[in-house]
């Protein structure tokens, strides 16, 4: 497993990460609070 896309999420009070591998399975996925 190694991940090649990352995506970031910009709420207004949560953000959001989501980290895929090439085929497009996801890895992790996590909330944060600001």
């Amino acid at each position: 497993m190694q991940i090649t896309k990352i995506g970031l999420d910009l709420v207004k009070n949560i953000f959001q990460v989501r980290c895929t591998e090439a085929k497009g399975n996801g890895l992790v996925r996590r909330s944060l609070r600001r």
